[in-house]
């Protein structure tokens, strides 16, 4: 799934590329590098990122800019540079307020309650992705919230919070079921194994559960020539 993702997205790139459409060239190649950094090829996601950035600014699309700016915090996340992530997550922050929108500058925010589990802050991460759920089920944001959910589960589990963590995980069960899909979150799990199998061990009976680790166990990224 994917390389056929990146077939695409390098189609559509020439194109845009022969026909000078500078938005959908900055659109697939940020598009790319989610692709990438899900494979856990980072170089090649830093590439594609910082190509699209530039182009998103010719074409005058804020709301790309500060989307890369979060998708290069959250790649210097999973690289281990803490404070580069911090740097450009907090200006994708500050340009959605200054935009304001709110339901960027919430996940913007949201990316920041990871940053701090990942420096082994958890009752920060908890305060952070808290406020950040409450606003995204006000505004109706249902595609966004069980990711967020789902990493605030993780921060109640890296707390020691466990009995919070299966709850929080239980409402991620339902937002999912209620969307009719989940495969959005399998890259965000894969990174929350252990908190996963916990919970499966303490939930032998949940179907829903069982099927999506077990997704989540059995995904091998396939290499990028």
């Amino acid at each position: 799934a994917f390389n056929k993702a990146l077939e695409v997205y390098e189609r559509a790139l020439t194109i845009a590329q022969e026909t000078a459409m500078w938005r959908v060239q900055a659109i697939v190649l940020t598009g790319m590098g989610d692709v990438y950094r899900d494979l856990g090829q980072f170089d090649q996601a830093f590439s594609a990122y910082n190509e699209a950035r530039p182009i998103a600014e010719r074409a005058s699309e804020a709301w790309l800019v500060s989307y890369i700016l979060d998708a290069l915090g959250q790649t210097y996340i999973l690289t281990g540079d803490y404070v580069r992530a911090g740097e450009l997550i907090r200006q994708a922050y500050d340009q959605a307020r200054e935009r304001r929108s709110r339901q960027a500058a919430t996940l913007f925010f949201a990316s920041l309650g990871v940053l701090a589990y990942e420096r082994g802050e958890p009752k920060t991460a908890i305060a952070h992705l808290t406020e950040a759920v409450d606003v995204l089920k006000e505004i109706g944001a249902r595609r966004d919230l069980p990711r967020i959910r789902l990493h605030l589960a993780h921060a109640y589990y890296l707390d020691g919070q466990w009995n919070m963590a299966l709850q929080t995980l239980d409402a991620v069960m339902a937002d999912v079921t209620a969307l009719g899909y989940d495969q959005f979150l399998e890259p965000t799990a894969r990174r929350m194994k252990p908190f996963l199998r916990m919970a499966l061990r303490q939930k032998t009976d949940d179907v829903v559960l069982a099927g999506f680790v077990g997704r989540v166990e059995s995904a091998v990224p396939t290499s990028v020539p």
